[in-house]
């Protein structure tokens, strides 16, 4: 480390008798009449010296040359211009001069303290305790202890013998806020303060960067960018809150007063960081939305995408920033956010099932610069309801069995109870299925999924009533079938056998081209009377019909059957079953009978009324 020294004048004394590369010049002989002279100086030197030495106090380079034609006077009396070799010629006060600004300035060579010798006397000096050192250790001593000795020729022991102990003064500095505070307009070089050696403060000094965070050396730098942080506001470098550790060095001109000063800079941010204003309320960087009142809500979304979009939405439009291109006394300017200087983060994760609030980060990025303010918004986000399916013609039915039966027919979904827009939005998908061919009790699953992912799910109860259908073995067959029913009414229709019927009916007694005969499984059989057309053989005749010969009698019919069992009432002498009552008489029973009809061949009695009961299962008895 390069110190500039300040030493007594014995200092001067001495160095001026170190050679640097000089030439000692070589001994004369001294005659016996110059002893006399030499005793004359000694006695002079020690006056001058114990003179110079308790008088004077310090001296700098810039005055030296002043000291220096004495100091040459003292050791170079009665000797020759060589003495002092390898410097240019001049005064010796010049070279002595220049030799020792050469001392204390060059780089780090060894100086050999070696001895001066004149035509009648030697000197010598020793820097602490050595005769041999280098400007390094000269330089970095706080102290030097400088012993001088003058000999006279041929003497072995010095005639002058005298030890100085020099305290080396240099400039100071002194960095009294080790830990400084940066919440204003800030001078580097305000706290610091540089001495002179004689302790005189002073001004004329610069500061270098000596390692890191030095961005705030300059004094040009605009109060209200340090206090938003702003390291330099050509670059637009930032500094965020924080400590920050600082490393410079100091001169005076080009001499190094002092090294690696450290301190720790607090950075505090100022008014001028940029605010937000929400709804009426004012926020500083780094706060968080407390008043209920500034929440936002923001308009339902489709999905967690869209919803994202619908609160970065919400946020520009609710959301001001200050503009920092105001001095820190200025009164923040307000100006709306927009897309391009913010980054909305929305929480990674909504549940849209549920109403909460999401805590929205917002960052504010000034055009032109790294300046960045960040607020915490909470958004409201209302829960989405789940689809609604409704069925027009009711949610669980009851159908012949044969029935076609749509899936999809009837139904409406919507994509939340607001059930305004039929389908919008909407995956809805039926698990199940029926076979309307076959009798039971069919659950089907309706499920309905809107785009938030809620789920809406309905079981459909469908029932098939009847005989099952099956495929019947179909040949062709070709006759006239007469219908075989009851007087006055008819036979339906069906479009296959044993499937749905038709509206149609053939009336009793009507006569139809056959062209089909169907037998099914259990062997009943249907005749095909027309496309699409069938009917039940066991209400065809294949022969005409013959009215029934109706004839009055008068009587008790007896029930003749079988012990323990029935017979059948019937409401014509057409016995079948569709004109079978439902009505069954015990054997053994006792009936009045009023008419006689025969049908076919077959002849039935009437007791009373449409009550027909087949003559071979009665014993007549006539009044």
């Amino acid at each position: 480390m390069n110190k500039l020294k300040y030493v007594t004048l014995n200092a001067v004394l001495i160095l001026g008798l170190l050679p640097v590369a000089s030439t000692i010049a070589a001994v004369e002989t001294v005659h016996a009449d110059e002893l006399s002279a030499t005793t004359r100086q000694n006695s002079g030197m020690a006056s001058l010296l114990d003179d110079k030495l308790k008088r004077e106090a310090s001296i700098s380079i810039d005055d030296l040359n002043g000291h220096a034609s004495v100091l040459a006077d003292i050791v170079n009396q009665e000797s020759n211009e060589a003495i002092i070799s390898g410097y240019p010629a001049g005064p010796k006060n010049v070279a002595l001069a220049a030799l020792f600004k050469a001392i204390l300035k060059v780089d780090d060579s060894s100086f050999t303290l070696q001895s001066l010798t004149n035509q009648i006397s030697r000197g010598q000096l020793v820097i602490n305790g050595k005769t041999a050192i280098t400007a390094e250790e000269i330089k970095s001593s706080e102290r030097l202890i400088i012993e001088f000795k003058l000999f006279s020729l041929g003497s072995t022991a010095p005639s002058i013998s005298q030890p100085v102990t020099l305290n080396v003064k240099h400039y100071s500095a002194v960095n009294p806020d080790l830990v400084k505070k940066v919440t204003e307009v800030y001078n580097v070089r305000g706290d610091l303060k540089v001495k002179d050696p004689e302790g005189l403060e002073i001004t004329d000094y610069t500061i270098k960067i000596a390692g890191t965070n030095t961005e705030l050396m300059s004094d040009a730098k605009p109060g209200y960018l340090i206090e938003a942080g702003l390291i330099d506001a050509g670059t637009g470098k930032f500094i965020n809150e924080g400590s920050y550790v600082q490393k410079f060095d100091i001169y005076v001109g080009d001499l190094l007063v002092k090294a690696n000063v450290e301190r720790t800079l607090e950075i505090s941010i100022g008014d001028a960081q940029p605010s937000f204003e929400i709804r009426g309320g004012k926020y500083d960087s780094g706060s968080t939305i407390t008043n209920t009142s500034h929440f936002l809500t923001p308009i339902e979304g489709d999905s967690v995408d869209s919803l994202e979009a619908s609160i970065k939405r919400v946020v520009l439009d609710n959301i001001k920033v200050s503009d920092m291109n105001v001095n820190v006394s200025a009164t923040s300017d307000y100006s709306a956010l927009t897309a391009e200087n913010s980054v909305i983060e929305a929480p990674v994760v909504f549940d849209l099932s549920k109403t909460a609030t999401y805590k929205v980060k917002v960052t504010y990025k000034k055009s032109g610069s790294n300046i960045t303010s960040v607020i915490t918004v909470p958004v409201i986000v209302k829960a989405a309801t789940a689809p609604v399916i409704r069925f027009t013609q009711g949610q669980n039915l009851t159908i012949p069995v044969g029935t076609s039966f749509d899936l999809a027919k009837n139904i409406k979904v919507y994509e939340n109870k607001i059930a305004t827009v039929e389908g919008q939005n909407v995956v809805w998908k039926v698990d199940g299925a029926i076979d309307t061919a076959t009798p039971g009790v069919y659950r089907l699953r309706y499920i309905a999924t809107n785009p938030k992912g809620l789920s809406t799910e309905l079981t459909r109860i469908i029932t098939v009533e009847g005989k099952a259908t099956e495929k019947p073995t179909i040949e062709k067959f070709v006759s006239v079938g007469y219908v075989n029913y009851v007087p006055g009414y008819g036979i339906r229709v069906w479009g296959e056998p044993q499937s749905n019927g038709s509206d149609r009916v053939l009336a009793h007694g009507t006569a139809w081209k056959i062209d089909q005969k169907a037998t099914m499984k259990d062997g009943s059989v249907w005749y095909r009377v027309g496309t699409n057309q069938w009917v039940d053989a066991q209400y065809v005749s294949l022969t005409p019909i013959n009215e029934a010969n109706e004839e009055n009698v008068s009587g008790v019919a007896t029930i003749n059957y079988v012990e323990g069992y029935s017979v059948n009432v019937y409401s014509s002498p057409a016995s079948s079953s569709a004109s079978w009552t439902g009505k069954q008489l015990k054997h053994g029973t006792k009936w009045l009978t009023y008419k006689r009809a025969t049908v076919n061949g077959k002849t039935f009695y009437n007791l009373g009324g449409s009550q027909w009961v087949d003559s071979q299962y009665i014993t007549f008895s006539a009044n």
